[in-house]
């Protein structure tokens, strides 16, 4: 029995590999053409289609982002995985995600709101990549299990820290 754990084990960690690096090629390809668009590198590309082009650069960033953390599977399950702290603006990376996810929660007709105080600096030591992981993952869960009227995002501070709910 633990010997065949062991190959299943083994063999989820190849496929998810494998699935990972054939995710890669077309977010590569998403990621750079868009860059390019934003060069206007195949011409002047319209004001009006500026910022729709720049979130699909930022989202195909973060989803190559998280290609490699599934890569690093692995690594996480040997507890070998390694942190990059920096300082991150919190306040700035929930307005920014919840630009990413107001149309998603319009979508399914919900009222979506963020509410990150501008008086206020929320900056925090962690993994940039990580912790906006963790954000996404609760706003789009929160989202995708709402069935009707609404979901409100929040952070404010207090004398722990940074709270955020959602």
């Amino acid at each position: 029995t633990n010997e065949r754990l062991r190959i299943m084990d083994q063999r989820k960690s190849e496929f998810v590999s494998i699935a990972s690096h054939q995710l890669r090629t077309p977010i590569t390809a998403i990621k750079g053409y868009s860059s390019m668009l934003l060069e206007d590198s195949f011409g002047k590309l319209p004001e009006e289609a500026k910022a729709p082009v720049e979130k699909i650069f930022r989202s195909s960033s973060r989803l190559a982002e998280m290609v490699t953390d599934f890569l690093n599977v692995s690594k996480i399950e040997q507890g070998t995985m390694s942190y990059t702290f920096t300082s991150v603006d919190v306040g700035a990376m929930i307005a920014d995600l919840g630009e990413d996810f107001a149309q998603v929660a319009k979508n399914k007709k919900l009222k979506f709101t963020v509410r990150v105080p501008k008086k206020d600096k929320f900056i925090a030591t962690a993994d940039e990549g990580k912790i906006r992981q963790i954000f996404s993952n609760l706003i789009d869960n929160s989202i995708k299990y709402t069935k009707e009227g609404g979901v409100t995002v929040e952070l404010h501070g207090e004398q722990e820290g940074i709270v955020f709910t959602v």
